[in-house]
């Protein structure tokens, strides 16, 4: 297990906070068209440059949303994840800009993707290290219409710490052993019971099932390595 990097006190974060209204973005048009809400719960790059989104929809039906997807010129696949009464998730592919491009370009970390009736909202916190003009001026130039609403400054806290080191864990992971793993938590391969099989999870991501198996295990174990501590020579020595 690897030490966290103290954070002095003194160092300060900064939120932002974006409105914007770029109807060439995939969740900003259809929340307008469908009059309603759309969440990003979850995004990754795929090692092809494409990526893969899952969205929790509220206040439509999920077969309405797929149906628009699959026609969005950026789209280039879509299906339904899960599906209740009161909200369904839908799994994306979706290639050129946006919402989620845009942040991971910014090098901000992501709090809030989602867009309702026509209006987008991402909340992202730039840290310590980062530029928070750049991060604003990226958003103006791929989104043009956009209005930063908010800007906040901080101290660092725990809660904060925690985020960069989960994202340092991530960063650890290579672009197909990260969509490996989002595809998996996502689908409900972890439930129990599992809601998907390890073929279906393959087929996501056009892979066969002996290799989806295998990038599971080696990131699991480059997770767990990260979060465990290293195992004690002597205590191994007596376990035996």
């Amino acid at each position: 297990m690897r030490e966290r990097r103290p954070i002095a006190a003194f160092e300060a974060a900064a939120e932002l906070e974006f409105q914007v209204r770029d109807t060439g973005c995939f969740l900003v048009a259809e929340s307008k068209r469908a009059n309603c809400e759309l969440v990003l719960d979850e995004h990754v790059t795929q090692s092809n440059g494409n990526v893969l989104q899952y969205v929790s929809v509220y206040g439509t039906s999920a077969i309405s949303v797929l149906t628009d997807a699959l026609d969005w010129p950026t789209v280039v696949d879509a299906r339904i994840a899960s599906e209740t009464e009161d909200a369904c998730l839908i799994e994306l592919v979706v290639t050129g800009s946006c919402l989620s491009a845009t942040v991971a370009d910014s090098r901000a970390v992501p709090r809030l993707i989602s867009a309702t009736r026509g209006v987008g909202r991402v909340v992202v916190e730039v840290p310590p290290n980062g530029d928070p003009q750049r991060v604003i001026d990226v958003f103006r130039e791929r989104h043009p219409d956009s209005d930063l609403v908010t800007r906040r400054e901080h101290d660092v806290g725990p809660l904060f710490s925690d985020r960069l080191f989960e994202e340092r864990i991530l960063g650890r992971l290579t672009d197909r052993q990260r969509e490996t793993l989002v595809t998996a938590y996502q689908n409900g391969y972890f439930d129990q019971p599992r809601r998907t099989t390890a073929v279906e999870c393959a087929r996501t991501l056009g892979i066969s099932q002996s290799t989806f198996s295998q990038h599971l295990r080696v990131t699991l174990r480059k997770v767990l390595d990260e979060l465990l501590p290293d195992p004690d020579p002597a205590e191994l020595e007596t376990s035996g």
